[in-house]
């Protein structure tokens, strides 16, 4: 995944790609909860970064959506907040 919002993000490479890894990610919904600390930064990366497409951003952020039915995520509040208050 790291790879995909790495080259998505520096070389505007196959959105397309990362919509549907973001897809699958909230298909994979609670057992992604031991690797939460290293995936939704780079979710919210998604939804706060102004030059991607809007398809990209609302499915960023309806991943986290769908991982906080399932996951916890009271403790990364102020990174999920943050980006949605600009």
């Amino acid at each position: 995944m790291i790879n995909v919002v790495n080259s998505s993000l520096c070389l505007k490479f196959h959105r397309s790609v990362t919509k549907h890894l973001l897809l699958v990610l909230r298909r994979f919904g609670g057992t992604l909860s031991d690797y939460v600390h290293l995936l939704l930064p780079k979710i919210v990366i998604f939804f706060d970064f102004i030059e991607a497409p809007f398809a990209v951003r609302k499915t960023a952020l309806e991943c986290v959506e769908a991982l906080s039915e399932s996951i916890d995520l009271s403790e990364y509040a102020s990174l999920i907040l943050h980006p949605l208050t600009r």
